[in-house]
């Protein structure tokens, strides 16, 4: 398609006829781009600013994960974690028994973390600002599922409970004698 020049209208509707034809909303921008006027004040996240910012900044040590209604650190070596609940506006640590190199990977849902590590099930209610544990046979690996109200981990015969409302764990054991 030969167009006219771009500096009149059948010029300008054929150059964005054309441009609309093979995606050109860049080539519209591009097009516009000259025409900017640059900022009063400089940009203070300018690429050198913006790397001076971010390396002054000390990072925390550790992970962190944020919940609609609830925040969980994770210390460096994965030996200890924190729950910040913002009903009681406190922060509550617990120390994790772990296998070495396991790593503590919570789940998060209904204003509660769970997480199992080692033989132990692990839960923080963002209700009542409490961890909970919960022993399990050693070697078994509990698969957690997080709903409004509490948590469920099923092993076999045996059905494992967190509340949120109560901040604890329960176990039923359905085994027949």
């Amino acid at each position: 398609m030969n167009c006219p020049s771009r500096k009149n209208k059948s010029g300008l509707i054929c150059v964005l006829m054309i441009s609309l034809m093979v995606g050109g909303a860049a080539f519209l921008q591009a097009q516009e781009a000259p025409n900017r006027v640059a900022p009063a004040e400089p940009d203070p996240f300018a690429a050198q600013g913006q790397a001076d910012y971010f390396s002054q900044m000390k990072k925390p040590e550790g992970q962190y994960i944020i919940g609609e209604k609830l925040i969980i650190v994770i210390a460096k070596d994965h030996k200890t974690v924190w729950g910040y609940s913002p009903a009681t506006g406190k922060w509550n640590s617990k120390k994790v028994h772990k296998p070495n190199g396991e790593k503590v990977v919570p789940m998060i849902g209904g204003n509660m973390a769970c997480f199992q590590a080692g033989d132990r099930l692990y839960g923080f209610s963002g209700t009542t600002g409490y961890w909970a544990s919960q022993a399990v046979d050693d070697g078994e690996k509990v698969a957690l599922s997080l709903y409004d109200e509490f948590a469920l981990g099923i092993i076999g015969t045996r059905y494992y409970t967190f509340s949120r409302t109560t901040g604890s764990w329960d176990m039923l054991d359905t085994k027949l004698p």
